[in-house]
């Protein structure tokens, strides 16, 4: 529904992460929150440079927002999207074998 087509692996906590760099300026604050080496994080982070303006205001997402967002064309373009890529993806499965023709594949 939201246009997400991969979700990465541990998502939620890199995002977290780049939030938390931009708000601390400062990784060793960083691991303290996230339990990680300051070597696995500066690995994983280091050419991440997300503006604190930017990272805060994704982290102030709120009901209201959502709703605003949801009377936008950016929406209608995702539904619209989602849509498209659901037609497809039935387009090209192959259909499934009706009730009758399994009961004869049976016999």
């Amino acid at each position: 529904m939201i246009g997400l087509d991969d979700w990465i692996r541990d998502g939620l906590r890199k995002n977290c992460a780049t939030h938390l760099r931009a708000v601390y300026k400062n990784d060793y604050e960083v691991v303290k929150d996230l339990g990680n080496s300051v070597r696995v994080m500066v690995k994983a982070y280091a050419e991440l440079r997300t503006p604190e303006a930017v990272s805060s205001e994704h982290w102030m997402i709120t009901p209201g927002k959502v709703k605003e967002y949801r009377k936008s064309r950016k929406w209608l373009k995702v539904l619209r999207d989602a849509a498209d890529r659901a037609a497809i993806a039935a387009a090209s499965k192959p259909p499934e074998p009706s009730a009758s023709e399994n009961a004869k594949s049976e016999r």
